[in-house]
């Protein structure tokens, strides 16, 4: 039917007598081209039906003599400029050939009666010129022309309301796909800019510059909304006014067409999905930006730099290379992150300082708005290496420096765009401007980049309380009610509607990784009260997804949960748990229960690096969430899980999950981060439960390996309070000690008592510092102010430590020889019937924390180790005057220790084979402390080492060995220690009796470090001599190069040291001399080092003694020894020998000399040295003498 009228309309034009009536027709007629989704067949039929009802020019001249007056002309006039500016627009949207030499045809109608409309349509029509000699119908020729034709003459001269048609048109042939008129297009373009530039008038910005701007670059409706609310920065009541706004501007200077056709036109090709045509667009803006600042303040000063293209912005964007566009983003986010900050200042400062600030705004908001985040969002679709990701960054990046209203429309248009299928209206393609993931990670950078705090609050309530103001959300910022109400009720449904895509298994479906984490970065921004309403349901859909028997999908599940944990923080550590255990219950998932959990606390706890702790993690969140993951890490460890694991092939074939536990490695993480030593029965709850069933080897490996977790985290806390921990180290132990070493004098007196915890007859009182509660045997930790170790100790006043279900009454709890109660860490030490059955593994899991607690003490400045004796003396000056010890141990530490050093000697007396190991052990590093309490027990502490190395089959056992570092730091650095003459033989005769067996490095050096303590203690015993000939004749004979040049040490040690007489000294000297013959090379070379020490350490007397005895076999190997190391071995032994003798002994070397004489030999010998000698003083090699 509008066809037909349509058609009508074209045949009654020619006949319509008055130029009202065409008028008034064509006035009809315009509103139909301006709907916005413009079928453009159907606009070229109204085009053709305006173009014969326009009023003609022979109207002018009158019908049958009736003239037209100048006041109807006036009105065409009139009429014919609002009808060229409705026209213009359309050389900007239509796009076919047809439609578009319609619209010419228009044009050239309307230029009847218009001036402006005239001299564009002449240009417009070669510019849309065909031939149908080319191939594809066009007429580059002439189009090329017409180009060249509009110079900056042709711009400055035509009236302004030409160059608007002309500008829609350039814009228009910018998107188009030939490379000769898409260039011509942006020549003329930037002639066009530089002839307004040089205009008299100047460029200003509009308030309806976005008018006659290119309304549609895809004709897509909600692209179009997207891209208004997004890119024009308008909220809902600004729209409304945007619609009432006129919609024909009449264009009255050049500078018009640039703010209210080209801005808008570049800002909507900047936006385009195609590199190619967003690369020209570029180009235009970077002229808009230098030729009219005003359209793009600050644009090109902050992004602009002619002088290096390498760091334009402009340049770099529209480069063909990908890693120049991914730098210019890159650049962009730079700038916009400077922005931000200069933003936050001015909202700091006072209004006078702000004046000043403002010229340094680098991108104002107008700006990102209308350029900058549209060309950023149309580069997520760039298919360059690290584009697309870099153009999420700058997104963000950029939304940071916007306002809270353009900031919401940024968000809500990504949000859109992510949140649209695959096809749009009439199965159009909707996704032009990249993936969908990428546009939810756009999000996702966007909320990360959230600055909208309600900084009038926060400043009200420091005012008025003093303090700064305290938010209930996980970022600790005031917000705004009405924000959080958009974020809670508009952004997080959509964001929880893209976490997770449905399957129809049941099963949660896929989770998004960049929507997941957009939706945490929504959750952190909400108050407590709503945080926990919305976490179950927003996290429960992502839990869901756990259950699925793809394996990728719980990966991608297991990663989202972990980064939304390590969003919250380790506060909702027991929300995120127990959503875990109420859906992860049965079958395979158990088993993904405990990988997931090991995913969340190693995002929550840790930090980037690996064996670190997150300073920022609360100990007090991680204890609280202890109640909720020990049950699960106590079902994977000692559960159905666990059993599954060891007896179920299939499904550890089946599920990645199961092929291994990181409990252990969970039960580190808490420890690692937990109130230590408070949170020490949690953990343990699991293993002191099973205590009683320990007995069973598979349980105890299970138990001793879970304790072994614990201890690794507890060394690694950084929170770890020393002393406390050596309390409840000593309670511990003390207890396991106690109950061993009274069973066994129960056993010694044949008489046994079975009594239980629990199981007391009523009005029997049960003692002891250990109770069962609910059948857990639970480690009750001492507080402050209860033992002789902790300073200011009030006594019973300071605090009922021990409660009387426990301990009873304080009145009854006197000893039971009617003395005064045991106070301090002595009363911790309980009865035999406290302590439940295989409490060794406690004991054993306490020794090892005491070591490695010890071993670093060791290693602080000034505590034992390597220490000097002056360090030790004043650590000990500095105790004894009340004063922490500069260097050493503080006086509260030490008395812990010197109550621990007694406990370990008892320890040694346990039956339990893996205690009497660690408590050696670490009897070696206190007695590297000097403690006093080494010199009140030498004499049970020696007995109880000989009986435990009587005990070991050989001296390479590592108990032996133990025991054997213990005693040399005994011997060493303890003068009172001194064992019996029947212990110093048992040492000799069972550490020194192999020495020729085959020893490991570690062996060998313990063994000769202990036997050179020995040696210094000077013990007179035939075994000691037997021992040093063994050790004088492994100088040269042994295999092993360090266990020659121990032997030699421990040799020069023992002549230097050991009550020796004339002639056993001389038998010694005698040997070594003899062993400078020995067959092999090396063992000559060990022998020659004796004999230089020797030479340096013996005094002059003895030497000079001695001397002629070793003078000739060293001169004799210096002259004939085949072996280059030999002889300069001998030249070192012999200038050591001489130089010590020289001054006592000139006249015995004459007599040297005098012997020599009756012997050619010795002359020749004598030569031989004094020319190494020669050769030494001038710094050669004895390698260069030779024979006379």
């Amino acid at each position: 039917a509008a066809g037909r009228e349509l058609e009508l309309l074209k045949r009654l034009g020619p006949l319509l007598g008055r130029e009202a009536a065409s008028a008034a027709v064509a006035d009809v007629l315009i509103p139909v081209l301006a709907v916005r989704r413009l079928d453009e067949s159907a606009a070229a039929e109204v085009l053709a039906a305006f173009a014969a009802v326009a009023p003609a020019p022979r109207l002018l001249d009158g019908v049958d003599g009736v003239a037209v007056d100048e006041q109807d002309a006036e009105s065409m006039r009139s009429s014919a400029a609002s009808h060229a500016a409705a026209l213009a627009p359309l050389f900007g949207r239509l796009r076919t050939r047809h439609a578009r030499r319609a619209l010419c045809t228009a044009y050239e109608a309307v230029g009847a009666w218009d001036d402006g409309a005239r001299v564009a349509s002449a240009l417009l029509n070669r510019l849309h010129a065909e031939s149908r000699l080319s191939i594809d119908g066009v007429d580059y020729d002439t189009r090329l022309d017409a180009y060249d034709a509009l110079d900056v003459s042709w711009f400055r001269d035509a009236p302004a309301s030409s160059a608007a048609p002309i500008a829609h048109h350039v814009l228009h042939e910018l998107r188009g796909k030939d490379m000769a008129l898409r260039h011509a297009a942006a020549a003329a373009l930037e002639r066009m800019l530089d002839a307004a530039v040089g205009g008299a008038k100047t460029l200003s910005r509009d308030e309806t510059s976005d008018a006659g701007g290119v309304e549609d670059v895809d004709d897509d409706d909600d692209e179009t909304d997207a891209r208004k609310t997004s890119a024009g920065g308008l909220s809902e009541p600004h729209l409304e006014d945007a619609e009432r706004k006129p919609k024909n501007v009449v264009i009255a200077t050049l500078g018009d067409v640039v703010m209210r056709v080209v801005a808008p036109g570049v800002r909507g090709l900047l936006r385009a999905p195609d590199q190619t045509t967003r690369a020209e667009a570029i180009g235009a803006f970077r002229k808009l930006a230098e030729a009219a600042p005003s359209a793009a303040p600050g644009a090109f000063a902050s992004l602009a730099d002619p002088s290096d293209p390498e760091k334009d912005f402009f340049a770099n964007a529209a480069h063909l290379q990908a890693h120049r566009r991914a730098r210019a983003l890159r650049l962009l986010s730079a700038v916009a992150v400077k922005t931000a900050d200069l933003n936050e200042e001015l909202m700091e400062t006072s209004p006078d300082e702000s004046v000043e600030k403002k010229a340094k705004i680098f991108l104002p908001a107008s700006v990102i708005v209308g350029y900058l985040a549209p060309l950023a969002t149309a580069a997520l679709g760039d298919p360059g290496a690290d584009v697309a990701s870099t153009a999420a960054s700058a997104v963000g990046a950029l939304a940071g420096a916007l306002p809270w209203g353009p900031y919401r429309d940024l968000l809500h248009a990504t949000l859109r765009k992510a949140s649209a299928g695959r096809g749009g209206r009439d199965g159009r393609g909707y996704d032009v401007e990249g993936s969908k993931a990428l546009h939810i990670r756009a999000a996702a950078t966007i909320l990360e980049r959230f600055h909208e705090f309600d900084l009038d609050a926060e400043t009200r309530a420091e005012r008025e309380t003093g303090a700064p103001a305290v938010a209930t959300n996980v970022v600790g910022r005031l917000i705004h009610p009405s924000v959080v109400e958009c974020l809670r009720l508009d952004v997080l449904p959509k964001l929880e509607a893209l976490a997770v895509v449905e399957d129809n298994e049941g099963k949660g479906g896929t989770v998004r990784p960049a929507a997941a984490a957009a939706t945490v970065a929504v959750l952190r921004l909400l108050p407590a009260r709503d945080l926990e309403y919305d976490i179950s349901r927003v996290l429960g859909k992502m839990a869901n997804c756990l259950r699925s028997r793809a394996q990728g999908v719980r990966d991608s599940a297991r990663a989202a949960l972990a980064s939304a944990s390590a969003g919250l923080g380790a506060a909702h550590l027991p929300s995120v748990v127990s959503l875990l255990t109420t859906r992860l219950d049965r079958g395979f998932m158990v088993h993904v229960l405990g990988a997931t959990l090991h995913s969340i606390l190693d995002a929550t706890i840790k930090t980037e690096h690996a064996e670190d702790v997150n300073p920022e993690t609360d100990p007090e969140d991680v204890d609280d969430a202890l109640e909720e993951i020990i049950p699960v890490l106590d079902a994977d460890v000692f559960g159905r899980a666990a059993q599954e694991r060891e007896e179920v092939a299939a499904i550890r074939g089946a599920y990645k999950e199961a092929r291994r536990s990181r409990a252990h490695e969970c039960l580190t993480l808490l420890a690692a981060s937990a109130s230590m030593p408070d949170a020490l029965p949690k953990l343990l709850a699991p293993v002191t439960k099973r205590l009683h069933a320990a007995s069973l080897p598979s349980l105890r490996l299970k138990i001793e390996a879970y304790a072994q977790a614990v201890a690794k985290g507890v060394l690694r806390n950084p929170r770890l309070s020393p002393e406390a921990t050596l309390v409840l180290v000593y309670s511990v132990i003390n207890d396991g000690v106690t109950r061993d070493e009274r069973v066994a004098a129960t056993e010694s007196s044949m008489k046994l008592e079975e009594t239980k915890l629990g199981e007391a007859k009523r009005g029997q009182k049960e003692t002891g510092n250990r109770v069962w509660e609910n059948g857990w045997f639970l480690i009750k930790l001492p507080a402050p102010g209860s033992d002789r170790f902790v300073l200011n100790d009030a006594g019973p006043a300071a605090g009922d430590r021990y409660k009387k279900a426990k301990y009873g009454d304080d009145e009854t709890s006197d000893a039971g020889d009617g003395g005064p109660a045991a106070t301090g860490i002595a009363a911790l030490a309980g009865s035999a019937e406290d302590v439940p059955p295989n409490f060794e593994i406690l004991v054993v899991f306490a020794l090892g924390l005491l070591r490695a607690m010890l071993r670093k003490m060791s290693g602080e400045k000034g505590v034992g180790g390597k220490a000097g004796d002056e360090q030790d003396d004043a650590a000990e000056e500095a105790d004894l005057a009340g004063d922490a010890s500069p260097r050493g141990l503080s006086k509260q530490r030490r008395a812990i220790l010197e109550g621990v050093v007694p406990l370990m000697a008892r320890c040694l007396s346990s039956p339990h084979a893996a205690v009497p190991p660690l408590a050696t052990r670490c009897l070696a590093q206190l007695s590297t402390m000097r403690l006093g309490a080494f010199d009140a027990s030498t004499g049970a502490l020696a007995r109880r080492i000989m009986a435990l190395l009587r005990e070991c089959p050989r001296p390479g056992d590592p108990l032996a060995q133990d025991c054997m570092k213990l005693l040399n730091n005994l011997l060493k650095r303890h003068g009172n220690f001194t064992p019996t003459e029947a212990q110093f033989r048992f040492l000799v005769t069972f550490c020194f009796g192999d020495l020729e067996a085959d020893q490991g490095e570690a062996h060998r050096s313990t063994t000769f470090a202990l036997m050179r303590a020995v040696l210094a203690r000077r013990p007179l015993l035939p075994e000691v001599y037997d021992v040093m000939k063994t050790v004088s004749s492994l100088v040269v004979r042994a295999g092993a190069a360090e266990t020659r040049a121990l032997c030699s040490q421990a040799l020069v040690q023992f002549l230097l040291d050991y009550p020796l007489g004339e002639r056993r000294l001389r038998q010694h000297v005698d040997l070594i001399a003899a062993n400078l013959e020995y067959v092999y090379a090396s063992g000559r070379q060990s022998a020659l080092r004796c004999v230089r020490d020797l030479s340096v350490r013996f005094p002059k007397d003895v030497v000079a003694t001695h001397a002629p005895f070793l003078f000739v076999p060293l001169v004799a190997r210096l002259g004939a020894d085949e072996d280059a190391a030999c002889r300069k071995g001998a030249g070192e032994a012999l200038h050591a020998l001489l130089k010590r003798v020289g001054s006592e002994r000139s006249e015995k070397d004459g007599e040297f000399g005098d012997a020599g004489k009756n012997d050619g030999v010795v002359k020749k010998l004598l030569s031989l040295c004094v020319g190494w000698l020669n050769v030494a003083a001038d710094g050669k090699d004895s390698d260069a003498i030779s024979d006379p």
